[in-house]
């Protein structure tokens, strides 16, 4: 059989250069280095709104067609027909008839025309201006924690290690950037310090990592890295078997390029913090190993997805001459090569890799095209060639030659490449400070950005992440026309100019360079890609990081699908453009806060897009989801889904709904805000309340509000109007001309403008009827009730709320809206539970309650420590007290150290005292909204024991500080409050000797505690004025204690306690309203049962040392305990 010789696999090599800097009139010299892609350097150096104002009366309202038009509204209440009611919660919107009047004698002038009303009397609401309504601040800021964490940088970098001006005596930073140097290193400091990045990964693929590097230390580095084992070509070459891929750990690397590189990226002072996993896999490490190999070992065991590759080949055409005769299948990456081939090719091992990393595994490749100073790419930079799909996951990386002249063009790559700036210094891994050019850091910076990128949007795919860095690259022909001058740099001379002392540079090339004013490079375009100029020379343009970390810059592909699943919120802040548009998919908002001028369809089939800027000229599509925002859009055409009116959104052109009947789509319509169409509005589908006001609010005798405005006229009626937040109910839907802030009709319009709905308020207890809640859900119901009554008085009778009622209000019915379950209008046990509790703030009560019932297990122990003669005793002792109700739980976890003595006097009696220092941390929760509060006390009691005979009788008093920290909800801000405890008791007991040598000690005790806490407190919902918490409690119990050896006691015993009462109030307002409401405590299982078991040993004759553990439960609670005393007698 014929031998298939194995060509020689690419030896990754890394091309490099170094200048030397030498005065003029001294000589210069030259001296090539080996080194990957690095050249190493050594030198010195508002929309509007359409309002009308409120209707004056004068003369011009007694003529004749004011007046006509006056009495035909007033014929058309008196005669409407009134709506036939379903079973469903979806209504038939009323048919508007409109009978011809009958020619009648001019009615007598009334002085102001009558408001248009509803199916109930209700009053007015203006929808508040677009100005007025309260937009989301979605700004970006520097989070303190990831400031606080980021690890100390190396000594003397900056951030992101660039040195582009230091390294050409340039003000190129300034020109690229618009800033200093050092000022662009701020800026990527603070880009790393807002977006996250530490759960991000990134595969290295160069000569390894050595976390000993000094630009290592601290950094976010895997314990292990990759490497083919020595002459391993036949375990980590071909596709089918990378057994030869080995991990290693990153304390030693092959040369300090894969350090330099991961730096960049992620070192202790580089563009992210996120976590490096290295490969040591070129030059010495490559061992005749395939890199793309290398990247789909780190996938499938570390699911690494961005890989920084800062290499290159043989920079020929023959890898892509060879991928071309293996007759590729680009649907299913298999190929065939020829049967009858004498060796196997690069192509052959790596396109099949490639096609799987991209295709299947969503990886994004990031590759350096060299350092040759070529006029084009070459090597498995052309595998988008081969395959156009690999666009999606495949970036060549040139850079400006401004900066690094050497640098190898995007050429062929031009659709698929970015341009990124080189001159970088960080440390060798001799622990020097290395200053280098080279397309080598300019595809670590691109492979930053993705880090970045990927972090701030986590759903993004490759694809989506690679047309978001390209997208958003500065365009040369911009950074040039702003200074058409050129930029201060190094200017190339044939030789040193007459008389010139100052300093000069020299390739190894020969080429002399001197500073001075220097023009910009040449760059041809060679392409328009759909809105976004190409050149030969840069692709896309220069890369900016920050505006990439903003999210997309335009869209100028095909196909472009945002699917947001999995990520609740999203925002893009870049003004968006491009000749294309984009599909949004999958749950979570999307946001655009732009002055957008992409051209192309915005598709929306799933989540939301909210739009807070000018949307240009895209027509939005809404097939799914919801379309929502405080900015304005083109037109919208609408098939499915919903368009929310909840920022008042302005469709500048025509709104047409075309949807199918008992499709649930339409239009939301939140009472207060209002959507304005300029043009017209074909109506259809259904009206759904959502009722989330943002001004006034839905009363209970009910409320109208105009919810749309089409300036053109109203076509078409709405197919169906419910509201899906079960607190309201609609009574009437109308379409009129155009009203005023008063209600009332501007001029004498016959043309339908307005869309007004009526609605009104129910009781929120009586909605919440017959769902099974938590003990205070009823209660916090009947109280919302209470305060919503008395805004619907004070809104009567002064005319209007303040905004904090109004956003009571609002918390209120948006707590309603998402009780829902699902789609429809029917309440979820859950998500009910869920929102009562949020407005819950009954855990106060319940945290008091729980320092009660603790102070009284303590107290008594102490009634039978100070029976004792004389003696000292300590106690430390931790708990664990679970609590399961129905649709909620409550979980208490308690440290306490108790220290105590006691003295005997004259007959018989002795006294003592005990200081208790108690912590105490309580979370309840329902359905995953938890309430938290931790309770410092430090209480002290006094008390008296009486021997009779084998009895004894004791009785205490207790006084104890109480200081509690409270954390409510979702809500991150903590309230801190003071309160007092105190306590008396009475317990009697007697010790029963028996025969087999145990000593049964039964006693019976009776208690009584109280806790108030000091002054009142606000936590941003609620205003607590008073807590108090009171509890009587019997209870009998019995000790048992046998000696078991002269030294070691075994102890056990039993004990039923019963609450007798208990009773607990909170007295509290919600903020900004004044109606006082009374909560109170869960009702718990008032009786609790204990046994317990341990051991004292004598550790001298008088003095023992005890270890014990109990278990106390009831009917909803379990609780254990474990302790550790300590007795002497003296």
């Amino acid at each position: 059989m014929a031998m298939i010789n194995l060509v020689t696999m690419i030896n990754a090599k890394r091309c490099n250069m170094s200048l030397q800097t030498q005065p003029a009139k001294k000589g210069f010299y030259v001296k090539p280095l080996s080194m990957a892609c690095m050249l190493v350097i050594s030198a010195s150096s508002t929309v509007s709104y359409a309002n009308s104002a409120p209707m004056i009366v004068d003369s011009q309202y007694n003529s004749s067609k004011y007046s006509f038009y006056d009495y035909y509204l007033d014929f058309l209440k008196r005669f409407r027909p009134t709506p036939t009611p379903v079973p469903s919660p979806v209504r038939p919107a009323p048919e508007l008839v409109r009978p011809t009047p009958a020619p009648i004698p001019d009615p007598t002038p009334v002085p102001t025309p009558a408001p248009i009303s509803g199916g109930i009397s209700g009053s007015y609401i203006a929808p508040v201006s677009p100005s007025e309504v309260r937009q989301p601040d979605y700004t970006r800021r520097v989070q303190a924690n990831l400031k606080r964490n980021q690890p100390a940088p190396s000594a003397g970098t900056r951030t992101g290690y660039s040195v582009m001006d230091t390294s050409n005596n340039s003000n190129l930073t300034s020109k690229f950037y618009g800033t200093t140097e050092d000022g662009y290193a701020e800026r990527l400091d603070n880009l790393k310090n807002t977006i996250d990045t530490r759960q991000a990964k990134v595969g290295v693929i160069d000569t390894g990592i050595n976390r000993f590097n000094r630009d290592m230390v601290g950094a976010n580095v895997h314990d292990t890295q990759i490497e083919c084992v020595s002459a391993g070509r036949s375990t980590c070459y071909t596709p089918e078997n990378d057994s030869g891929i080995v991990e290693i750990p990153t304390t030693s690397a092959s040369g300090s390029h894969g350090n330099q590189m991961a730096a960049v990226i992620a070192g202790n002072n580089g563009m992210t913090n996120a976590k490096i996993y290295g490969s040591d896999s070129i030059d010495r490490g490559s061992n005749g190993g395939n890199q793309f190999l290398m990247m789909r070992k780190l996938n499938q065991d570390h699911g690494v997805k961005i890989f920084n590759n800062s290499w290159s080949s043989n920079n020929t055409d023959q890898w892509y001459y060879d991928a071309q005769r293996l007759n590729y299948d680009p649907n299913t990456g298999n190929i065939y090569p020829n049967r009858y081939r004498t060796s196997i090719t690069n192509a052959e091992v790596t396109l099949p890799v490639i096609h799987d990393l991209i295709m299947n595994r969503d990886a994004l490749i990031i590759k350096a095209t060299g350092n040759e100073g070529l006029n084009d790419a070459h090597d498995e930079n052309l595998a988008p060639l081969m395959n156009s799909e690999f666009k999606k996951g495949f970036i060549t990386v040139s850079s400006p030659r401004e900066d690094f002249n050497q640098a190898n063009n995007c050429g062929r790559t031009a659709e698929w490449c970015v341009s990124a700036t080189s001159s970088t210094e960080n440390y060798a891994n001799n622990g020097r400070l290395s200053n280098y050019k080279g397309t080598s850091p300019a595809t670590a910076r691109v492979a930053g950005t993705a880090v970045l990128v990927q972090s701030a949007y986590p759903w993004m795919k490759n694809e989506n992440i690679s047309q978001t860095i390209l997208g958003t690259a500065k365009d040369f022909s911009e950074i040039t026309a702003n200074s058409p001058n050129g930029y201060k740099g190094l200017r190339r001379v044939s030789r040193l100019p007459s008389g010139y002392y100052g300093r000069y540079y020299t390739d190894n090339r020969g080429n002399l360079y001197i500073p001075g004013d220097t023009p910009w490079e040449n760059r041809q375009i060679i392409a328009n890609h759909n809105g976004k100029n190409i050149t030969w020379q840069d692709g896309w343009g220069l890369l900016d990081p920050e505006a990439a970390a903003k999210g997309y810059g335009g869209f100028y592909w095909d196909n472009v699908e945002l699917d947001t699943q999995g990520t609740p919120l999203s925002v893009f802040y870049n003004d968006l453009k491009g000749d294309k548009g984009f599909t949004k998919k999958g749950a979570g908002k999307l946001v655009f806060t732009g002055n957008n001028s992409y051209k192309g369809n915005s598709i929306i089939e799933g989540g939301s897009l909210e739009i807070n800027g000018n949307n240009g000229g895209s027509t939005m599509v809404v097939k799914g989801g919801e379309l929502t925002g405080h900015g304005s859009v083109a037109n919208v055409h609408q098939t499915g889904g919903w368009v929310n009116n909840e920022g008042n959104l302005r469709i500048r052109g025509n709104y047409n709904i075309n949807t199918q009947r008992g499709v649930d789509a339409g239009l939301k319509a939140q009472f207060g805000n209002m959507l304005t169409v300029d043009g017209k509005a074909k109506l259809g589908g259904t009206l759904n309340l959502t009722g989330e006001t943002k001004d006034g609010i839905i009363s209970k005798s009910g409320s109208r509000s105009t919810v749309l405005r089409a300036k053109r006229g109203l076509e078409g009626q709405f197919d169906n109007y419910r509201s899906s937040n079960p607190l309201f109910e609609v009574t009437n839907v109308e379409y009129t001309p155009e009203v005023d802030r008063n209600g009332r009709v501007v001029g004498g319009s016959r043309t339908n403008n307005d869309v007004q709905v009526t609605a009104k308020r129910l009781s929120a207890g009586n909605v919440v009827y017959g769902i099974s809640m938590n003990d205070s859900g009823s209660r916090v119901a009947q109280n919302l009730d209470k305060v919503l009554n008395d805004l619907d008085k004070k809104q009567e009778t002064q005319g209007s709320l303040t905004s904090d009622e109004k956003q009571f209000a609002n918390r209120v019915f948006t707590g309603f809206e998402n009780m829902n379950s699902g789609a429809e209008s029917k309440l979820s046990t859950v998500s009910t539970n869920r929102e009562l509790y949020k407005l819950d703030p009954t855990f106060y009560a319940d945290s008091a309650l729980n320092a009660v019932e603790d102070s009284a297990n303590h107290a008594t122990e102490f009634g039978k420590r100070v029976s004792a003669p004389r003696g000292v005793w300590g106690n430390i002792s931790h708990h664990d007290y679970d609590v399961e109700l129905e649709h909620a739980t409550s979980a208490r976890k308690g440290n306490n150290i108790s220290v105590g003595a006691s003295t005997q006097t004259a007959a018989d009696i002795s006294v003592g005292a005990q200081l208790d220092v108690s912590k105490l941390d309580l979370e309840e929760s329902v359905y995953g909204i938890g309430n938290k509060t931790k309770t410092d006390s430090i209480g002290l009691t006094v008390g008296a024991s009486k021997k009779l005979g084998d009895a004894y009788l004791s009785g205490w008093a207790k006084g104890a500080k109480v200081d509690t920290e409270a954390s409510r909800g979702e809500n991150s801000n903590k309230v801190e409050y003071n309160g007092k405890l105190y306590g008396a008791g009475i317990q009697a007991g007697t010790n029963i000797d028996t025969a087999s040598g145990v000593s049964v000690q039964p006693y019976a005790f009776v208690n009584h505690q109280q806790y108030k806490n000091d002054g009142s407190f606000n936590d941003g919902l609620n205003v607590v004025d008073d807590i108090e918490a009171k509890q009587t409690q019997v209870g009998v119990g019995a000790d048992m204690v046998f000696q078991a050896t002269p030294a070691l006691q075994l102890t056990g015993g039993v004990q039923v306690a019963h609450a007798v009462s208990r009773d607990t109030n909170l007295d509290t307002r919600y903020v900004g309203t004044a109606t006082d409401v009374q909560y109170g405590t869960w009702d718990t299982d008032k009786t609790k049962w204990s046994a317990k078991v341990g051991a004292n040993y004598n550790v001298t004759p008088n003095s023992q040392v005890g270890l014990n553990y109990s278990y106390t439960g009831s009917g909803d609670s379990d609780a254990s305990q474990v302790g550790l005393s300590f007795t002497s007698k003296f």
